[in-house]
C-alpha cells in the first residue's frame, strides 16, 4: 500500500506546478487604434496584432507585398496607440510582443518608446510606465520579446500609446507592431487551473502522504 502512493505523490506534484503557470488569453480584440495603412495593395490593419496571422512557428516572419500581417499607421507622425480588449478582467503575467517586422531598413517603422496603461472600463486608466521596446531584426523568424505585467493592475483594457519609432532610412513616420499575445499570472481565472484553495487542499494532501511514507519505513 504505500508504494502505491508513490504515483499518487507524483500526480500532486504536476498539479502543483501546473497551477503556478500563466496561460495565454485567448480571444483578445483591438478596442481602438488611431490609424490602419490600408492602401496600395496593403492589408496593415490592427487585427493582426491579435489574430496570429504573423506567426511562424511561435516567432514573428516579415512582411511579403502584397498583403500583410502586421499593423501599421497611416499617420507619419512617428507615434500611434492602439487599445487591446482581452474580453474579461485579467490579472497579467507578461505580454509577448513582436514589433513590426520589415525587412531592414522598413524595421525602423517599429514601436520605441511606449507608454502602457491599463484599465476595467476605457474610463478609468492607471499608467503602468513607459517602455523602450526592442527593435524587431528585419529578418523571418524574429523572437520578439518580453514584458513583464505582473506589477500591473487588473486590466480588461490594454493601451499602447507608441511615442516614437526607430527612424532610419525611409521609415516615413509611420509606426506598428507585428503581434501582442498577453498571458495571465498564475491567479488567473482560467477554470482550468486549480483556484488557490484547490492548491492549498493539493499541498496539504501531498504534505500527509509524505508522513504516510515516512511511517511506513
Amino acid at each position: 500500500m504505500i508504494r502505491a502512493v508513490k504515483p499518487v505523490v507524483m500526480t500532486a506534484c504536476l498539479l502543483l506546478a501546473a497551477s503556478a503557470m500563466g496561460a495565454p488569453i485567448q480571444g483578445v480584440s483591438v478596442a481602438s487604434v488611431s490609424s490602419e495603412f490600408t492602401a496600395f495593395g496593403w492589408d496593415l490593419g490592427a487585427v493582426h496584432t491579435v489574430d496570429g496571422s504573423g506567426l511562424s512557428g511561435g516567432t514573428h516572419a516579415q512582411l511579403v507585398y502584397p498583403g500583410g500581417t502586421s499593423w501599421q499607421t497611416i499617420s507619419q507622425t512617428g507615434t500611434g496607440e492602439i487599445v487591446f480588449d482581452l474580453g474579461t478582467t485579467y490579472d497579467l503575467g507578461t505580454v509577448h510582443v513582436w514589433n513590426l517586422n520589415f525587412y531592414a531598413p522598413y524595421n525602423g517603422r517599429g514601436a520605441r518608446d511606449v507608454r502602457i496603461s491599463t484599465s476595467l472600463d476605457l474610463l478609468d486608466w492607471n499608467l503602468e510606465g513607459t517602455v523602450q521596446f526592442a527593435m524587431a531584426t528585419g529578418l523571418d523568424g524574429d523572437p520578439g520579446f518580453d514584458l513583464d505585467a505582473t506589477a500591473w493592475s487588473l486590466a480588461r483594457y490594454v493601451r499602447f500609446e507608441i511615442l516614437s519609432n526607430f527612424g532610419s532610412d525611409d521609415n516615413a513616420g509611420h509606426v506598428g507592431l507585428s503581434e501582442v499575445q498577453f498571458f495571465r499570472a498564475d491567479t488567473g481565472d482560467d477554470p482550468s487551473v486549480p483556484e488557490p484553495w484547490t492548491v492549498s487542499l493539493l499541498g496539504m494532501g501531498l504534505l500527509g502522504l509524505c508522513r504516510l511514507r515516512r511511517r511506513g519505513r
